[in-house]
């Protein structure tokens, strides 16, 4: 199969896993940058959001003597058309004729699920191929530029920002199509009192009788679990929304998780919790001392290191609170300096386990950290051994406040010497998620013995 015959194909596919959703799509946006070559103007950058959303306040285009940037929208029959014209290599946008250079060596890569989607707990799909590298384009004279465009900006990464297009240098992607939310359970639906009124939102060109709402409502150990048919709810629709709620029971204390289904596929899940009660003694305990936690966010956001110039103990600290809330109990080695060259944290399980941290802004291999880390745990692991305590787990985990993504180049290193890698998501799931659960130590420390990434 040629490279032009694979990226139809692929479209096709995509077209095909979107079509439940197909008619929330009838107004796609398109925003693009393009730059002058001769006579005509060749597109750096092209994404394509099949949904609405509100950008009354972007500039609708900027030109400068190289550049031009700009939106418009497509009306839903001729979106296939026009993505079919790009990947013949030109197009009209919005009465700029461009070419457009997709990759002949690389397929396009089809993300079902997305992981800002997935990090966002709902569904997003983006198809995106590949074109050339916009390393030359960033450079002091393009800035410059910009900086005298109308409007002015600030370089090139400013521009893509301000389009919606991410920043220039995060991948060699010339087109993207992003297939995104239709509706949402609303976070702020009300639990009190023994019920739940879960709320739920999905466009109103979508057909609400085919909504449902899965539920599990878990009650320490006990799960509960039901799907909800659309009949069951009280509607009510504007121009843009249909808007629905449904009475549930929730045992005291309980946490409900709530996912929106239309036409049989999943839209959006969200955790619902009476908000004057919780499964976990310590968060309560910790949000007596430390209101609505924004300490230990802090902490383990890296906040605190731009407001005091702080370093990575902050981290170490946080890290420490949040092994606290999850079950453990945490000892701190690393914020004493004298122990600088010791793991950072030690986290004791009830049934006599051990997790090994060690913590860092940074990539996993910068300072021999992998290394390192594997030698500390080995020593202790050794030391328990030697004093009868052969039984014990000991379990090497390297915490990193940077994204899944940038880390993934040294996931290979790290599953070589037994160390379980903790990404930012990894934190913020546990955070806000994880410690609303009773504590549950052992069931964590397993977890990641067994997910060797």
């Amino acid at each position: 199969m040629t490279t032009k015959n694979t990226n139809l194909a692929i479209f096709c596919d995509f077209l095909k896993w979107i079509e439940p959703f197909a008619p929330a799509y009838q107004r796609p946006r398109v925003y693009f940058v393009a730059r002058r070559q001769g006579s005509s103007f060749e597109i750096l950058k092209c994404r394509i959001f099949l949904f609405d959303h509100d950008d009354s306040s972007q500039p609708q285009s900027m030109r400068s003597e190289n550049f031009v940037a700009g939106y418009f929208y497509l009306e839903g029959h001729y979106f296939r058309d026009f993505v079919l014209n790009l990947l013949n290599g030109k197009a009209d946008f919005d009465g700029l004729d461009a070419t457009i250079e997709i990759s002949a060596a690389d397929e396009p890569i089809f993300s079902k699920f997305h992981p800002e989607g997935l990090a966002a707990q709902n569904r997003l799909s983006v198809l995106s191929f590949v074109g050339k590298s916009l390393d030359a384009f960033i450079s002091p004279s393009v800035d410059w530029e910009l900086k005298a465009a109308r409007p002015p900006y600030d370089g090139l990464a400013d521009l893509f920002g301000d389009f919606r297009l991410g920043p220039p240098s995060a991948n060699s992607y010339v087109l993207e199509i992003v297939a995104g939310q239709t509706g949402a359970v609303d976070y702020n639906s009300s639990v009190a009192d023994g019920i739940a009124q879960p709320c739920v939102r999905i466009d109103s060109r979508l057909d609400r009788t085919q909504c449902e709402l899965s539920v599990r409502i878990i009650e320490g150990t006990r799960i509960i679990r039901k799907t909800l048919p659309s009949s069951d709810f009280l509607w009510t629709s504007t121009d843009k929304l249909h808007l629905g709620s449904v009475k549930v029971e929730s045992p005291p204390a309980a946490l409900l998780n709530c996912t929106l289904i239309y036409r049989g596929q999943a839209v959006h899940t969200a955790w619902l919790k009476d908000p004057s009660q919780t499964q976990n003694s310590h968060r309560t305990v910790l949000e007596s001392i430390d209101p609505s936690l924004n300490v230990l966010s802090a902490l383990l956001s890296g906040d605190t290191a731009k407001e005091r110039g702080s370093n990575s103990r902050d981290l170490e600290r946080g890290i420490a609170w949040l092994a606290w809330l999850l079950g453990f109990a945490p000892l701190n080695v690393g914020s004493d300096r004298k122990l600088s060259d010791a793991v950072d944290v030690v986290a004791y399980s009830p049934t006599g386990h051990y997790a090994v941290i060690e913590c860092t802004t940074a990539l996993l291999k910068a300072d021999n950290k992998l290394t390192n880390l594997a030698g500390r745990a080995e020593r202790i692991r050794a030391a328990l051994t030697g004093a009868g305590n052969h039984f014990s787990k000991v379990v090497p985990i390297i915490v990193s406040t940077r994204p899944r993504d940038e880390l993934k180049a040294d996931f290979e290193a790290a599953t070589a010497l037994g160390i379980t890698v903790i990404t930012r998501e990894d934190i913020e799931n546990a955070f806000a998620l994880r410690s609303l659960f009773a504590p549950n130590a052992e069931a964590l420390l397993s977890e990641a013995a067994r997910d060797r990434l």
